[in-house]
């Protein structure tokens, strides 16, 4: 088992890293706005949203992972280089991700391509505390900087709030 495996086993376990869905309002909201009929969870782990989707959609789930966490995944692959046609999914998540992935503006760009209607980010704002001593952190987020680099890559509507000490950001094409 390889070094930065153990790592985000360990950060799994303390911190529930891409397994709990902590706004479910918003998501519903989302999903509720978009109504997808295929939805892609970029990070899902073990796929933990998937009754969550379906529950409040019609929408097909597909998982995407770069771990394999001894469950099914559907796709495995890096948020940065999605394999996917160009509109192929209709919405698309980052639950606890986004951070994680060592270029995120690639990873925006690539999904904007691969969606046809927009997708949703949660992150804990946790500035640079939350980051020392967690080699999986890349990047530490805030909502309003993400809302511009949504802006600028091309979706037209962006939406976000903070809640509990954890943004969550709706983008629509």
């Amino acid at each position: 088992m390889s070094a930065d495996f153990e790592l985000l086993e360990e950060e799994k376990r303390r911190h529930g890293w891409g397994c709990i869905l902590v706004l479910p309002e918003q998501f519903k909201a989302f999903l509720e706005k978009t109504e997808p009929r295929v939805h892609l969870d970029i990070g899902c782990c073990t796929g933990l949203l998937r009754g969550f989707v379906e529950e409040h959609s019609c929408a097909e789930y597909i998982g995407l992972d770069v771990w394999h966490y001894g469950t099914k995944i559907d796709i495995w692959a890096s948020g940065e280089l999605l394999p996917l046609r160009p509109g192929s999914v209709d919405t698309a998540s980052f639950i606890e991700v986004l951070e994680h992935i060592p270029d995120y503006p690639r990873a925006l760009r690539e999904v904007l391509a691969a969606v046809k209607k927009g997708i949703f980010v949660q992150s804990v704002i946790c500035y640079d505390r939350c980051a020392i001593g967690d080699r999986t952190h890349y990047h530490v987020l805030h909502p309003v900087t993400l809302e511009r680099l949504c802006r600028l890559l091309g979706f037209r509507e962006v939406e976000h709030g903070v809640v509990k000490g954890t943004f969550w950001l709706a983008a629509y094409k």
